[in-house]
């Protein structure tokens, strides 16, 4: 398991390529895109760590959504050197993400069913909140895109600007359109 030091020097090394430093973090936390992560690592780690945890969880969660209007699920497990190029309108359900994953604006990350009060529709028979999206590492996401449902994304795939990915991408690949279809393997 990677420690909480480690994310933040990945993050802080993908967003700066300088050493890792706590007074360095500090001073990127006036960068939108780094604090949107940085308050998403505090709350990740807080969730487990019993009620008191719970409540610093969502303070954390709640300072993100509010201040960057960036919504990532305190259950989503995040690799090292994350970047959101501009937090505004992320969605991240509970996915997991690999290291080094780019994702711009207005993306949407999760499940494929629709909740309706009490009832939850679905697209296909027998899907449940494990149907999440898996992205392996160095995975780009251009604004505007959604993800969503029970795939993986590859290492190094590419995913186009408001594209809607439904199914698999493999590694080294780049999807587009909607619904999103390979146009490139390198």
């Amino acid at each position: 398991m990677v420690s909480f030091r480690d994310l933040v020097a990945g993050d802080m090394t993908r967003q700066t390529d300088a050493p890792f430093g706590w007074l360095r973090a500090i001073a990127l936390l006036r960068r939108p895109s780094f604090a949107s992560v940085f308050f998403h690592r505090i709350a990740h780690c807080c969730v487990s760590k019993g009620m008191i945890g719970k409540a610093m969880s969502l303070f954390f969660y709640n300072l993100a959504y509010t201040c960057y209007a960036c919504d990532i699920s305190v259950y989503a497990t995040i690799g090292p050197g994350f970047v959101l190029s501009h937090p505004t309108g992320v969605v991240i359900g509970h996915s997991t993400l690999g290291k080094n994953v780019t994702i711009m604006q207005n993306v949407s990350v999760g499940v494929r069913k629709v909740c309706v009060g009490l009832k939850v529709a679905s697209d296909e028979a027998g899907t449940d909140f494990s149907d999440v999206p898996v992205f392996g590492d160095d995975v780009l996401v251009y604004p505007g895109a959604v993800i969503a449902g029970r795939i993986k994304l590859g290492n190094r795939a590419i995913v186009g600007a408001n594209s809607v990915v439904l199914k698999d991408v493999p590694a080294d690949a780049t999807a587009v359109g909607i619904p999103a279809r390979i146009i490139e393997k390198t």
